[in-house]
């Protein structure tokens, strides 16, 4: 469960991920790489940047903030 890649850390990267996802969407009021319904507005997500998180329980998490 906790080996380099175990369980704790693919579900570490899973909730992580998630979590930070549906946060974007939220902020940016629109699904993520489709422009806003507001012509205005340039908040866009143009893909994902690779992020490494540091978990007390299961190390170096690496991710993907979209």
């Amino acid at each position: 469960m906790t080996w380099p890649d175990g369980l704790l850390k693919q579900f570490t990267k899973i909730v992580l991920e998630t979590a930070l996802s549906e946060e974007l969407i939220e902020r940016l009021d629109h699904d993520k790489n489709q422009a806003s319904s507001d012509r205005e507005s340039t908040n866009i997500c143009n893909g994902p940047l690779p992020k490494a998180v540091l978990a007390e329980a299961s190390g170096h998490v690496p991710i993907e903030v979209l």
